[in-house]
């Protein structure tokens, strides 16, 4: 990858997250609801269980006939009450607040009491939870109604309301303007309450119930206002993620880019030393299904100095270039000229105008076929160049791979070598006859 290609990957980057963190902040304004408390912020009927709740034990989903509905039913420890608490994902009870809403639910209250918590905060502060206590509590035929500030560091003030005709299902309305909350029980207002003393202005909503209860709720909701904020800081999560990504992501290319350029310059110190006197021990390792030739036919592991005439082009993928190099001095030590990149590039010259006029000139192409050459745009136009003027394609195949369909197009089938088992060298050697074969062939039909 180029610098210029990792400048434009960051660039796109960049501008992908301010576009997100920028959709985000908008989301944090204020919302244009409607005038009056009629826009459904969230609601729940329970016909899909409770994923948007964190329950404790005593809470069960139930179903009487066609209706589905939340059940409490806690004869455990006096001291303890079991809680409900709204939590659409792990973050949304921290990190997303309602300041002017209803909190709406059907109840049935068969025996002791139930506490509806408005404006709800549970996070790392102090006082820890902190939310208005809207109990309703059963006695006798009567529902009675507190509420008071949960959580307050001075005494708690309470307001109570007595309602008759607790039998059945009941709707209850808690709803907040600022510093006064007002509760509706049937659609009629049974109690305002104001704090004007350091007042809980925004929260979520949850509910609890005590010892001794037996209670069941439904048809959940919160509905907002024209007036009604909807303050969302998940984007600081957001934000840090994306940072971290956008660091990944940097280092990652970075990385890349540097390691090709020092894979790059290795090469260029091989290609510019003299042609090597040949080695003595033939090199058993096997790079990329490839080995070298040995001694044994004198030639060396790379290719000899830059020829001027050549019969033969070479065409493989950098990542065959050991193998690419074994068959070069294999076929110019039996004395068939090759044309090898980066080798015979001349300095100074186009290297596109090169391989072009190279293919032209060649009467054979060699080409390494494996799982990088089948998938190699660069191989294919070498491929295309070399069909459209007539020069002879014999395939050298090291890997066992099903040909892409444009190779399959441009490869003829009668000149295939299977180069897959090892030694290589014997390969290499039956791939000189197949060449002295063909160019004799081409030769002949030339006088």
């Amino acid at each position: 990858m180029t610098a210029i290609g990792l400048k434009r990957i960051l660039i796109i980057t960049a501008i992908i997250t301010i576009i997100f963190i920028s959709s985000i902040a908008l989301g944090m304004a204020e919302e244009n609801l409607s005038q009056y408390y009629d826009k459904v912020l969230f609601s729940d009927e329970f016909e899909h269980g409770t994923s948007n709740w964190e329950l404790t034990q005593a809470w069960r989903v139930t179903t009487d006939g066609n209706n589905t509905y939340l059940v409490g039913e806690y004869t455990g420890d006096k001291a303890k009450t079991n809680w409900v608490i709204w939590n659409p994902d792990p973050l949304r009870l921290r990190l997303i607040k309602f300041d002017n809403y209803t909190f709406a639910a059907d109840f049935k209250l068969d025996s002791g009491m139930i506490s509806f918590n408005y404006r709800d905060v549970n996070e790392p502060s102090y006082p820890p939870n902190r939310h208005y206590s809207v109990q309703v509590n059963r006695a006798g035929n009567y529902l009675t109604i507190d509420i008071n500030k949960n959580g307050a560091l001075t005494q708690p003030t309470y307001t109570q309301a007595r309602v008759p005709g607790a039998d059945g299902w009941h709707k209850i309305e808690i709803t907040g303007r600022g510093t006064e909350i007002q509760v509706q029980l049937d659609g009629k207002l049974v109690m305002t309450y104001v704090d004007e003393h350091n007042p809980y202005l925004a929260g979520g909503a949850a509910f609890e119930i005590p010892h001794g209860t037996l209670v069941a709720v439904d048809n959940i909701r919160l509905l907002g206002g024209a007036d009604t904020t909807v303050t969302d800081q998940r984007y600081i999560i957001y934000l840090g993620f994306l940072l971290v990504v956008i660091v990944i992501i940097s280092i990652v290319f970075g990385l890349n880019y540097y390691l090709k350029k020092r894979r790059a310059l290795k090469v260029s110190k091989v290609e510019s030393k003299p042609t090597q006197e040949a080695q003595a021990p033939a090199i058993k390792a096997q790079m990329n299904g490839a080995m070298a030739i040995p001694d044994a036919q004198k030639a060396t592991s790379e290719p000899g100095p830059r020829v001027v005439g050549h019969d033969v082009f070479i065409s493989y993928s950098h990542d065959d270039k050991p193998t690419a190099d074994a068959i070069c001095a294999g076929l110019e030590a039996e004395g068939i000229k090759c044309w090898i990149a980066p080798r015979d590039v001349l300095p100074g010259a186009i290297f596109q105008e090169a391989i072009i006029d190279a293919i032209d000139s060649s009467s054979i192409m060699v080409v390494v076929y494996s799982s990088k050459s089948n998938n190699s745009p660069h191989v294919v136009r070498e491929l295309s160049r070399a069909v459209s003027k007539d020069v002879i394609i014999i395939p050298f195949r090291i890997e066992d791979v099903p040909l892409s369909k444009t190779m399959e197009y441009l490869i003829s089938v009668p000149h295939w070598l299977d180069a897959i088992t090892p030694p290589v060298e014997m390969h290499i050697s039956e791939l000189v006859r197949v060449a002295k074969v063909n160019l004799d062939i081409k030769r002949k039909k030339s006088n």
